[in-house]
């Protein structure tokens, strides 16, 4: 679970923020009566790189801070004694 929020985060999180701030520069055009299109106006391609970089960094460090150490022998799936025993690295 940890996992899903942490990437829906890491993507979700430049959107977001652009739309505080899109909601931010609307209130504030109208109070000056200037009011014009945020959304448009948007910088789509800056928002998906960013996202993207993001959803990197969370994937690669989640993978890091709880990843398995990387020795050990592979023990593939075997049947003991009628029933099929989980893959291991010992």
């Amino acid at each position: 679970m940890t996992r899903v929020l942490l990437i829906a985060a890491s993507l979700a999180l430049p959107f977001v923020l652009y739309g505080v701030y899109a909601w931010w520069v609307h209130l504030k055009a109208e109070e000056a009566k200037t009011a014009g299109k945020v959304w448009s106006d948007a910088p789509w391609t800056w928002l998906i790189v960013t996202s993207v970089v993001l959803f990197t960094v969370a994937v690669i460090g989640y993978g890091v801070a709880t990843g398995e150490k990387g020795t050990g022998a592979y023990v593939p799936p075997r049947v003991v004694d009628g029933k099929v025993a989980p893959a291991e690295v010992k």
